[in-house]
């Protein structure tokens, strides 16, 4: 589940959860994130939260955007206990757009 939080149009988290409803199995996933080079990530604030506890992931890979050229792209492996749900949450800002990069209105 991927979803974004926050108030106002200038700052905002990207929440993402996974879910590993095995009984008994524990799982590595590779987490792999793109992100619109208009939302300037703080990756500081990267967390990774299961059963509230932090887990660190095994390897990490960020490669930060350039603007309008490409996105942000974030990979991690990350182990999933077994019968648990996994946070992870970055805080990001938007950037200022030119005018002619709003989209269009939709039409009435």
């Amino acid at each position: 589940t991927l979803f974004r939080s926050g108030y106002g149009l200038q700052t905002g988290e990207i929440n993402t959860v996974i879910y590993n409803t095995h009984a008994k199995r524990a799982f590595p996933v590779m987490l792999v994130e793109s992100v619109p080079w208009y939302l300037r990530l703080y990756v500081h604030t990267l967390t990774i939260t299961t059963k509230g506890k932090e887990n660190k992931p095994s390897y990490i890979h960020y490669q930060p955007a350039k603007d309008r050229l490409h996105p942000h792209l974030l990979e991690m492996l990350i182990q999933l206990p077994a019968s648990s749900a996994t946070k992870i949450t970055i805080q990001f800002e938007r950037a200022l757009l030119k005018w002619t990069e709003y989209p269009p209105d939709r039409k009435s």
